[in-house]
């Protein structure tokens, strides 16, 4: 299978870069230098491209360097086909998506044009943080999967912002029109149910992979099990209809005009991780946990691969601290196959130091190619 790679990478006034350019190789590169210096900044602008946000703030504003009012991302990547396509991402202030010098002020064009799947010692959250990580994951996954699908995860989001706005009103005034908010009660309830089908393919999608993984990393003779499932939030029968929503929502009606939110919906739904029975949010072990966890991004990406016919970017952020020799090396053996961009404040293990195709250092937000 052939890999997507990402040749070029240009940064304007993200974080604390002021301007870089940065070549990266086929293969694996490293991406040193002490902490705070803005290695984790280089990952998360290629991140940003792949799903147009950040898994480290969900305040875009806070990625614009101090003092300036937008920022900018530019790659030139090159798709399985051989294809070269120049993307950029703007951020802040100017905020939209250039796709070979076709501009969307939505930034839906961009989806799927970068696949990228990150590995950061926050994927542990995935598993026993609260729901919206977990949220977050799949609706990440939706969208990779099936770029066609970025539409049903942003068009409840901006629904629900919506309705919420018109809630806050109305709790504000102590006034409201129902014959509105039933409108859109009616496109909350639609839309809704198309987001839980989509995430319940995703995860249907992902987890075959996920539980191989897991198992594979436990080790042989050892009865490992690792279970995902769907929970719907609004509907008992677990099907996330839009009629069970219509009707959450009208039984909750008089509670959110009193707080001003939407309490009812699949942005309060959850998925039921379990080990061996357990769950494993409150009983694995957190050895246990981070398996699950590192399972879950390989999942990710091998589903992803699956389905679009070429291997997205690996990013890792300085993980293989985190992990111990066997869950390492389940790593290291797709770094191989894929482009990797690895980011260390320390040493690394043997095998991967063999494997790097190209050494950066960065310091105070600038980046120099040292091998």
């Amino acid at each position: 299978m052939t890999s997507l790679l990402i040749r070029e990478l240009e940064l304007h006034n993200f974080r604390n870069y002021q301007e870089a350019e940065i070549h990266f190789p086929a293969g694996v590169s490293l991406i040193e230098g002490e902490n705070g210096q803005g290695k984790t900044n280089i990952l998360e602008a290629i991140y940003y491209l792949a799903v147009q946000h950040s898994w480290r703030t969900s305040r875009e504003e806070s990625v614009v360097r101090d003092g300036c009012e937008s920022a900018r991302i530019s790659a030139l990547v090159e798709n399985r086909r051989g294809n070269q396509v120049r993307v950029a991402l703007g951020l802040g202030k100017e905020r939209d998506a250039v796709v070979n010098n076709t501009r969307d002020p939505r930034r839906r064009q961009l989806a799927g044009v970068v696949t990228a799947t990150l590995f950061a010692p926050e994927d542990l959250e995935i598993v026993k943080g609260p729901p919206g990580g977990r949220r977050d994951f799949i609706d990440d996954l939706v969208v990779k999967l099936r770029p066609a699908k970025a539409g049903v995860v942003s068009d409840y989001a901006r629904v629900l912002k919506q309705r919420n706005g018109l809630l806050k009103s109305a709790a504000l005034t102590r006034k409201h029109d129902a014959e509105t908010l039933d409108v859109w009660d009616s496109q909350l309830a639609t839309k809704g149910e198309a987001l839980v089908a989509a995430r319940r393919n995703a995860l249907q999608t992902a987890m075959g992979v996920a539980e191989s993984v897991y198992r594979q990393a436990c080790g042989p003779g050892i009865g490992a099990e690792l279970r995902a499932e769907y929970a719907c939030s609004f509907d008992k029968s677990g099907a996330g209809s839009a009629t069970a929503l219509q009707e959450a929502l009208k039984a909750a009606r008089p509670e959110e005009l009193r707080r001003g939110l939407t309490l009812a919906g699949p942005h309060l739904d959850d998925i039921a991780i379990s080990v061996n029975g357990l769950d494993a949010r409150t009983r694995a072990s957190q050895g246990e946990q981070r398996t699950v966890a590192l399972s879950l991004r390989l999942a990710e990406h091998e589903s992803v691969a699956a389905a679009s016919g070429e291997e997205g970017i690996l990013l890792l952020d300085d993980v293989f601290s985190e992990l111990d020799p066997s869950r390492s090396r389940l790593l290291v053996e797709r770094l191989a196959s894929a482009q990797s961009i690895l980011t260390a404040a320390g040493m690394l293990p043997t095998e991967i130091r063999e494997q790097v195709s190209a050494t950066y250092s960065v310091k105070m937000g600038r980046v120099e190619q040292i091998t």
